[in-house]
């Protein structure tokens, strides 16, 4: 069965995060090297510390984060590539009309920035490696 016809919601209601995978999976990757792949990880990764969301939205960022660190884990590049691109989908810029006129957003949960904190830190070459303190850098509440 083609992940493009897969347009039931699913109980935990992750069905646009799974649709977004399934575009992401079947587009051709093109060819780009480990760094590039990984730089585009870190530019979503860092972009989504930025994003004010609705609260309902935090836990699909949160979910696309830790499959992004999955497959960083696993160093499956592809799997990389793929989840970088579920992530971008989640953006604010990438909402969809019935998101407008919602509640405001907020930023990231405590436990979001974190994990992209440990992200960050993955994500990082040793010779740039972030100190401690930098991880609470622009937070406002804390």
């Amino acid at each position: 069965m083609s992940h493009w016809h897969e347009q039931r919601e699913a109980p935990d209601g992750h069905s646009a995060r799974r649709q977004a995978d399934a575009h992401a999976t079947s587009a051709p990757m093109p060819n780009l090297s480990v760094t590039d792949i990984i730089e585009d990880a870190m530019s979503a990764v860092t972009a989504a510390r930025g994003w004010s969301l609705t609260p309902d939205r935090w836990p699909k960022v949160d979910h696309a984060l830790g499959d992004l660190q999955s497959a960083l884990d696993a160093r499956d590049w592809p799997a990389v590539r793929r989840k970088t691109t579920v992530l971008e989908l989640l953006s604010p810029t990438r909402a969809n009309d019935a998101d407008r006129g919602r509640e405001p957003g907020v930023p990231p949960p405590p436990v979001t920035w974190d994990r992209t904190v440990r992200l960050i830190r993955s994500l990082t070459p040793p010779d740039r490696a972030i100190s401690p303190d930098d991880d609470r850098r622009g937070r406002s509440d804390g």
